[in-house]
């Protein structure tokens, strides 16, 4: 049992208020009618004069309510009793390491329970698992939860891996942390001719992952590619992506802006652009395109799966996302406005989105976060995980009992007249 405000508990002195209502009140006695009392006689005996207790029962169930009360108000918990535990939690990458090894031997001799730095903590195997990206933050979230007398975390702590609201360490949680090898990969390998392909290479350490993009010479037919150290990965093939055009005499101007733009995403990138300009008059549902484009003043509702249209509207992007296939250009078009708000990059960005290189990067990504950063050091510490016993609340117990128990009182007290 565990008392959170026991100053409380001095609310059980009014225990005596039911107490002495019952020793006070007297039960009405039984009337019998007779017909005269001329034949009755006056008994000797004493009357009885002491005090007694009235209706028992009922004064346990008042009792009880005020108790309930007082254990309510006074924070009383049940302690859950559950078997304590020592961990050692690793990050994969970390289980064999040989500059923890020592360390990993020394925590298992004494207890430890070797467990993965992954959701649901489970027990480290041999066999590699699923890479998948953690948040450390909502790892240590669960990890409180637990109960536990002692817990060791060995990490790379990744940037990537430090999401939401910042948290503070526990006294007996022991986060250590070791910097990830730099490593060199490649992001995409493109063919652009029989054998010559444009490759789009990536290097990452603890403090910096950059990129850069390189023609490479390779054998024709080959379908993989691998350069240095890294994993080979398959070569594409680049992809055609047809664009329409369709627009305005009021919009000449905008035109000649996005077919500039066009035709510079169509000389620098491996991917081949094909678009062509329409009139609104002589536009065509029946011809498809990959992306539609629309520059006029009038209302459109674009039945198009992928396409951008003119929506004025006063916004710091020059571009807005309507939904997963749909975007609005906010503004008009000139030159300045190209410049300024990067159009063929941002165009790019929109007609060829590679999601899946950017899940490629960020499981490359090896930048780390500093211990002194990761930790919250000015909020109040968090609860301990060194308990032996878990605390549960008992609020929903005492309030249904105390439902239960009034009930139960007010309908005894009205069977009883009292």
């Amino acid at each position: 049992m565990q008392l959170i405000n026991p100053i409380w508990l001095w609310g059980l002195t009014g225990l005596m208020i039911p107490v002495g209502i019952h020793l006070l009140s007297r039960r009405e006695g039984k009337i019998i009618k007779i017909g005269s009392i001329r034949h009755l006689e006056e008994t000797n005996s004493k009357q009885f004069k002491s005090i007694r207790l009235n209706e028992l029962f009922l004064l346990i169930l008042r009792c009880s309510i005020i108790t309930i009360v007082v254990l309510f108000l006074s924070g009383f918990h049940f302690k859950s009793f559950q078997k304590s535990g020592k961990w050692l939690v690793v990050e994969t990458g970390l289980e064999h390491d040989p500059h923890f090894s020592p360390l990993t031997d020394s925590l298992k001799r004494t207890g430890f329970e070797i467990k993965s730095l992954t959701n649901g903590f489970p027990d480290l195997r041999d066999e590699p698992p699923t890479v998948k990206q953690t948040n450390y933050w909502d790892l240590l979230a669960e990890l409180e939860k637990e109960s536990l007398t002692q817990a060791v975390v060995l990490s790379y702590n990744y940037a990537e891996g430090f999401k939401g609201e910042r948290r503070s360490l526990p006294e007996n949680v022991k986060w250590i942390s070791k910097n990830p090898a730099p490593i060199e990969f490649v992001s995409s390998a493109i063919r652009v001719s029989n054998d010559t392909l444009i490759v789009r290479a990536g290097y990452s350490n603890p403090n910096k992952t950059s990129f850069s993009t390189f023609a490479s010479q390779v054998i024709p037919g080959q379908n993989e590619f691998t350069s240095g150290q890294s994993e080979s990965i398959t070569i594409e093939i680049p992809k055609t992506i047809s664009i329409q055009i369709v627009n305005e005499p009021a919009f000449s101007h905008d035109t000649k802006m996005i077919v500039a733009a066009l035709q510079a995403l169509d000389d620098k990138s491996p991917n081949n652009f094909r678009f062509e300009t329409i009139p609104l008059d002589k536009f065509s549902y029946d011809k498809k395109s990959d992306w539609t484009i629309w520059l006029t003043d009038k209302t459109v509702h674009p039945t198009d799966i992928n396409c951008i249209y003119y929506q004025q509207k006063n916004s710091n992007a020059l571009f807005e996302a309507r939904s997963t296939s749909s975007w609005s250009l906010t503004q008009r078009l000139n030159e300045q406005i190209a410049l300024e708000e990067n159009l063929t990059i941002q165009l790019g960005l929109i007609l060829t989105p590679e999601n899946k290189y950017d899940q490629t990067a960020r499981q490359k990504d090896k930048r780390v976060l500093d211990d002194k950063l990761i930790w919250d050091t000015n909020s109040s510490p968090p609860q301990q995980l060194s308990q032996a016993t878990q605390t549960a609340s008992s609020e929903k117990f005492l309030v249904t009992l105390l439902i239960l128990v009034l009930v139960f009182e007010r309908w005894t007290a009205f069977k009883r007249s009292q």
